[in-house]
């Protein structure tokens, strides 16, 4: 295992490694792209921390597999460290349009957070409801929306696997069973 952070800015990731040395490991520093599959992550344009785009690091293998969503975009991408981008899900068009579909092929409502379990499924926070991504590609609903919900932003898994959701809306704090 990596330890090292990671982190956005600019419309780049970057990594500070165990010796303090800052890499940028995606983007170019502008934004106003959508970067087509295949493109090398370090020149790939990336929105800026202000699109609510965030980062889920996979540092199980080296080198690492970053998966980032670009919200204002309404897609989920990916990319191991030195190569180039994929899609994960999104098809660029916030809306929603069904469960038990291809991720690649759903459109996503502004995804916000993500964050893996470290065995091939992902979790994405769209406006107000939580979908899961398996290993297999498909993508489900696991909660929401007529939950509450107003704005949900980051995810976490508990050391239980329990799912952690932040609802920036509300300032609340939720605990689901995955």
């Amino acid at each position: 295992m990596t330890k090292a952070v990671y982190f956005h800015e600019d419309a780049r990731f970057r990594r500070i490694d165990s010796h303090g040395i800052i890499t940028a490991i995606a983007g170019t520093g502008t934004s106003n792209e959508d970067s087509e599959d295949g493109t090398l992550a370090v020149n790939a344009g990336l929105h800026g921390s202000d699109a609510g785009t965030r980062l889920w690091v996979d540092v199980r293998m080296l080198p690492e597999t970053v998966y980032f969503t670009e919200s204002a975009r309404g897609k989920v991408k990916k990319f191991v460290v030195g190569g180039p981008l994929t899609t994960v899900a999104g098809i660029g068009e916030l809306r929603f349009n069904g469960d038990g579909i291809p991720a690649k092929t759903a459109s996503l409502t502004y995804p916000m957070g993500i964050v893996g379990d470290g065995n091939g499924t992902l979790y994405i926070a769209e406006a107000t409801c939580v979908r899961r991504i398996d290993a297999n590609g498909t993508i489900t609903t696991v909660a929401g929306p007529n939950v509450g919900w107003k704005k949900l932003g980051s995810l976490q898994l508990d050391p239980s696997g329990r799912l952690v959701v932040f609802d920036e809306g509300t300032n609340r704090v939720f605990r689901l069973r995955p």
